[in-house]
C-alpha cells in the first residue's frame, strides 16, 4: 500500500459453526500458544505469537514466516474482550510487499445446540480488492484449522479420563 489514493475500502463477514460450546472457541483466541497452533493454516510455516497480551487494552503480534514466500505479521490491540462472548480488535497486517490492510475485528460468540456460532466482521482500509478476497481466504482456512484444533484439544482431554 502506497499511497491513500491506492486504498480499498471494504468489509467481509464469515459465520462459521463449531460443535463446541462458546467458551472452548473463545478460549482458543486467549492465549499465545493456542494461538500458535492454529492461526496459520499453512504447513510448513512457523508460527510465533510474542508480545501476547490478550486483554482490552492488549496488544498481540503473529508473526507468519513462509520461508521463501516471506514472513506475514499480523498486530492486534484488543479494544473489548468479553468472554466467550465477542472480542473487538483494531488489527493491520504487513505482508513481504508492506501493510496489506488496517482494520476492525469483531468477533460475536453466540451458543447454538450445544456448539457455538462466531460471526466474523471485519472493515477497514485493504491495499486491494485482492486483499479483501485474500483476507476472507486466510480466515476460512484459519477457521478450518481452528475447528481441526477444537477437536484434537477434545481427543486429548477425553483420552486422559
Amino acid at each position: 500500500m502506497t499511497s491513500s489514493a491506492d486504498l480499498h475500502h471494504d468489509m467481509l463477514t464469515l459465520v462459521r459453526r463449531f460443535d463446541h460450546p462458546p467458551e472452548s472457541v473463545f478460549g482458543a483466541f486467549t492465549t499465545a500458544e493456542s494461538c500458535a497452533s492454529w492461526m496459520c493454516p499453512a504447513p510448513g510455516a512457523q508460527v510465533r505469537c510474542d508480545p501476547f497480551d490478550f486483554r482490552p487494552g492488549g496488544c498481540s503480534v503473529t508473526q507468519m514466516d513462509f520461508g521463501s514466500e516471506g514472513t506475514w505479521r499480523s498486530t492486534d490491540i484488543y479494544a473489548l474482550v468479553a468472554p466467550a462472548q465477542l472480542i473487538l480488535m483494531h488489527s493491520r497486517l504487513e505482508g513481504p510487499d508492506g501493510l496489506e490492510s488496517a482494520t476492525v475485528a469483531t468477533l460475536r460468540f453466540t451458543p447454538d445446540a450445544g456448539g457455538c456460532v462466531l460471526r466474523m466482521t471485519e472493515q477497514g482500509a485493504f491495499a486491494s480488492a485482492e486483499s479483501v478476497a485474500g483476507q476472507r481466504e486466510g480466515w476460512d482456512a484459519m477457521f478450518d484449522t481452528l475447528s481441526a484444533h477444537l477437536s484434537e484439544s477434545l481427543a486429548r482431554l477425553n483420552s486422559r479420563v
